[in-house]
Protein backbone atom coordinates (compact mmCIF):
# COMPACT_ATOMS: atom_id res chain seq x y z
CA UNK A 1 0.00 0.00 0.00
CA UNK A 2 1.49 3.45 -0.67
CA UNK A 3 1.65 5.97 2.00
CA UNK A 4 -0.19 8.70 2.26
CA UNK A 5 1.52 12.59 2.00
CA UNK A 6 1.33 12.88 5.75
CA UNK A 7 3.25 9.59 6.17
CA UNK A 8 6.26 10.84 3.56
CA UNK A 9 5.90 14.27 5.10
CA UNK A 10 6.72 12.50 8.82
CA UNK A 11 9.08 9.40 7.64
CA UNK A 12 11.37 12.23 5.93
CA UNK A 13 11.27 14.57 8.93
CA UNK A 14 14.71 16.58 10.04
CA UNK A 15 14.79 14.75 13.65
CA UNK A 16 18.67 14.88 14.39
CA UNK A 17 20.78 17.70 15.94
CA UNK A 18 23.19 16.10 13.42
CA UNK A 19 21.25 17.14 10.73
CA UNK A 20 21.16 20.87 12.48
CA UNK A 21 24.54 21.61 12.38
CA UNK A 22 24.47 20.17 8.28
CA UNK A 23 22.06 23.01 7.77
CA UNK A 24 24.46 25.04 9.66
CA UNK A 25 21.66 26.08 12.55
CA UNK A 26 23.66 24.98 15.31
CA UNK A 27 27.54 24.33 15.68
CA UNK A 28 29.19 21.33 15.92
CA UNK A 29 30.68 22.72 19.51
CA UNK A 30 27.35 23.14 20.45
CA UNK A 31 26.15 19.25 19.25
CA UNK A 32 26.33 17.74 22.54
CA UNK A 33 24.29 20.68 24.23
CA UNK A 34 21.66 20.11 21.98
CA UNK A 35 21.50 16.16 21.41
CA UNK A 36 20.67 16.70 25.53
CA UNK A 37 18.02 19.34 25.11
CA UNK A 38 16.44 16.80 22.09
CA UNK A 39 16.47 13.81 24.75
CA UNK A 40 14.49 15.73 26.99
CA UNK A 41 12.52 17.03 24.32
CA UNK A 42 12.87 16.30 21.15
CA UNK A 43 12.54 17.80 17.69
CA UNK A 44 11.07 17.03 14.52
CA UNK A 45 10.69 19.74 11.22
CA UNK A 46 8.17 18.03 7.99
CA UNK A 47 9.74 18.51 4.75
CA UNK A 48 6.72 21.18 3.96
CA UNK A 49 8.00 23.04 6.96
CA UNK A 50 11.67 23.34 6.47
CA UNK A 51 10.99 24.76 3.05
CA UNK A 52 9.39 27.37 4.52
CA UNK A 53 11.97 28.64 6.75
CA UNK A 54 14.75 30.79 5.85
CA UNK A 55 17.74 28.66 7.09
CA UNK A 56 20.59 31.75 6.43
CA UNK A 57 18.47 34.18 8.79
CA UNK A 58 19.21 32.91 12.33
CA UNK A 59 16.52 34.76 13.83
CA UNK A 60 13.95 33.22 11.09
CA UNK A 61 10.46 33.17 13.22
CA UNK A 62 10.05 29.49 12.09
CA UNK A 63 13.30 28.17 12.52
CA UNK A 64 13.13 29.72 16.12
CA UNK A 65 9.60 27.73 16.60
CA UNK A 66 10.99 24.08 15.52
CA UNK A 67 14.75 24.40 16.21
CA UNK A 68 15.96 23.61 19.82
CA UNK A 69 18.39 26.42 21.13
CA UNK A 70 21.06 26.41 24.21
CA UNK A 71 18.63 28.68 25.95
CA UNK A 72 16.46 25.75 26.49
CA UNK A 73 19.15 24.26 28.75
CA UNK A 74 19.17 26.54 31.67
CA UNK A 75 15.59 27.06 31.40
CA UNK A 76 13.96 25.44 35.10
CA UNK A 77 10.85 25.35 36.62
CA UNK A 78 7.57 23.59 37.00
CA UNK A 79 7.03 21.56 33.67
CA UNK A 80 2.86 21.68 34.17
CA UNK A 81 2.64 25.36 33.93
CA UNK A 82 -0.88 25.18 33.02
CA UNK A 83 -1.98 22.95 36.25
CA UNK A 84 -3.17 20.27 34.28
CA UNK A 85 -2.45 17.30 36.77
CA UNK A 86 -4.41 19.04 39.44
CA UNK A 87 -7.53 18.74 36.28
CA UNK A 88 -6.98 15.18 35.55
CA UNK A 89 -9.78 13.47 36.16
CA UNK A 90 -8.33 10.22 34.62
CA UNK A 91 -5.50 9.30 32.01
CA UNK A 92 -5.98 11.83 29.35
CA UNK A 93 -9.34 13.22 30.55
CA UNK A 94 -8.73 17.12 31.42
CA UNK A 95 -11.97 18.89 32.93
CA UNK A 96 -10.34 22.27 33.98
CA UNK A 97 -14.04 24.46 33.36
CA UNK A 98 -17.73 22.77 34.04
CA UNK A 99 -18.38 22.80 30.35
CA UNK A 100 -15.34 21.76 28.71
CA UNK A 101 -13.33 18.34 28.12
CA UNK A 102 -9.90 18.10 27.34
CA UNK A 103 -9.33 14.83 25.92
CA UNK A 104 -5.48 13.55 24.82
CA UNK A 105 -5.26 10.96 22.77
CA UNK A 106 -1.46 10.90 21.00
CA UNK A 107 1.73 12.16 23.10
CA UNK A 108 3.48 13.17 19.37
CA UNK A 109 3.28 15.75 16.97
CA UNK A 110 4.07 16.34 13.53
CA UNK A 111 6.49 19.41 14.95
CA UNK A 112 7.26 19.85 18.63
CA UNK A 113 7.20 23.84 19.10
CA UNK A 114 9.53 24.93 21.73
CA UNK A 115 7.35 27.28 23.66
CA UNK A 116 5.22 23.74 24.27
CA UNK A 117 3.47 23.56 27.35
CA UNK A 118 2.92 20.05 27.58
CA UNK A 119 6.83 19.57 27.42
CA UNK A 120 6.37 17.24 29.87
CA UNK A 121 4.52 14.59 27.67
CA UNK A 122 7.35 13.99 25.05
CA UNK A 123 10.01 13.26 27.52
CA UNK A 124 10.98 9.65 26.56
CA UNK A 125 11.01 8.90 30.47
CA UNK A 126 7.57 9.32 30.48
CA UNK A 127 5.78 9.82 27.05
CA UNK A 128 2.33 8.22 26.75
CA UNK A 129 1.95 8.22 30.12
CA UNK A 130 -0.13 11.23 30.35
CA UNK A 131 -2.76 10.28 26.99
CA UNK A 132 -6.16 8.52 26.58
CA UNK A 133 -5.28 5.00 26.72
CA UNK A 134 -8.98 4.29 25.88
CA UNK A 135 -11.29 6.14 23.82
CA UNK A 136 -14.19 4.68 25.28
CA UNK A 137 -13.13 5.64 28.78
CA UNK A 138 -13.19 9.14 27.69
CA UNK A 139 -16.40 8.90 25.23
CA UNK A 140 -18.32 7.54 28.71
CA UNK A 141 -16.15 10.64 31.00
CA UNK A 142 -18.41 13.33 28.19
CA UNK A 143 -21.64 10.90 28.16
CA UNK A 144 -21.77 10.72 32.15
CA UNK A 145 -21.00 14.56 32.34
CA UNK A 146 -23.94 16.00 31.03
CA UNK A 147 -22.83 19.60 31.53
CA UNK A 148 -19.98 19.27 29.21
CA UNK A 149 -20.59 21.00 25.56
CA UNK A 150 -17.16 21.48 24.59
CA UNK A 151 -14.84 18.89 23.92
CA UNK A 152 -11.09 19.89 22.81
CA UNK A 153 -9.12 17.01 21.37
CA UNK A 154 -5.68 17.75 21.77
CA UNK A 155 -2.59 16.33 23.44
CA UNK A 156 0.15 16.17 21.03
CA UNK A 157 -1.69 16.48 17.66
CA UNK A 158 -4.59 14.43 17.16
CA UNK A 159 -3.82 13.92 13.29
CA UNK A 160 -1.33 11.50 14.34
CA UNK A 161 -4.01 9.09 14.63
CA UNK A 162 -4.89 6.78 12.16
CA UNK A 163 -7.64 8.09 10.02
CA UNK A 164 -10.33 5.38 10.64
CA UNK A 165 -9.33 5.98 14.93
CA UNK A 166 -10.35 9.80 14.26
CA UNK A 167 -13.31 9.52 12.00
CA UNK A 168 -14.63 6.61 14.83
CA UNK A 169 -13.70 8.90 17.81
CA UNK A 170 -15.34 11.64 16.20
CA UNK A 171 -19.09 9.60 15.23
CA UNK A 172 -19.02 8.39 18.83
CA UNK A 173 -18.63 12.33 19.87
CA UNK A 174 -21.20 13.35 17.86
CA UNK A 175 -23.59 10.51 18.49
CA UNK A 176 -23.30 11.51 22.47
CA UNK A 177 -25.31 14.69 21.97
CA UNK A 178 -25.79 17.48 19.61
CA UNK A 179 -25.28 20.01 22.18
CA UNK A 180 -21.50 19.38 21.99
CA UNK A 181 -19.09 21.62 20.27
CA UNK A 182 -16.14 19.82 19.00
Amino acid sequence: MAMLQWQVELQNSIRKPSDLVTLGVISKKDLSEIEKIHHSFPFSITPYYAQLINWRAQNDPLMKIVVPSLQEKDIQGYLDVGGEAENTHDDGIQMKYPSTALLLPVPACFSYCRFCFRKRLFDPDIKGEEILRNIDAGLNFVRNHTSINNVLITGGDPFMMKTAHIRRFLKSLFNISSKLRI
